[in-house]
């Protein structure tokens, strides 16, 4: 059976040989092994919903600054950082109503809001001491 039955241009052959090509050196140097046991179905599905997720092409167009960032973080509070970005993401997809410093002042009566602004304090220094 010839490729051309099969419906595939030259091109496509030239694409098949760089691809097995691939396969062979990834194979040749042991990673393909590591990728295959890495690889399980579960985390291939996770991945295959990752991968169409709209915010990715954002995340690789950045991801030299995210690798800058992943050298930075403290891995023993990886589940506080996840808490933090989606309690942002959250808050910044709101509507909130503006207020003064009086509607500031009764909105603390709020335990969690008094949560929110120490940790806002806490970030403000940290921050601070980084510019």
């Amino acid at each position: 059976m010839s490729f051309q039955n099969l419906g595939l241009s030259h091109g496509d052959i030239e694409a098949l040989r760089k691809f097995v090509g691939l396969i062979r050196k990834l194979d040749e140097v042991g990673i393909l092994d590591y990728l295959i046991e890495f690889l399980e179905p579960d985390l291939i599905e996770k991945l295959m919903k990752l991968a169409t997720h709209p915010g990715i092409p954002k995340l690789i167009e950045n991801i030299d600054k995210l690798a800058i960032l992943l050298d930075k973080l403290d891995y023993n509070h990886i589940d506080l950082l996840v808490i933090f970005l989606n309690s942002a993401g959250e808050a910044f997809s709101k509507k909130p109503r503006p207020r003064g410093l009086f509607g500031t002042v009764l909105a603390l009566r709020d335990k969690d809001a008094k949560k929110g602004v120490g940790i806002l304090i806490e970030l403000l220094k940290t921050l601070g001491q980084k510019l």
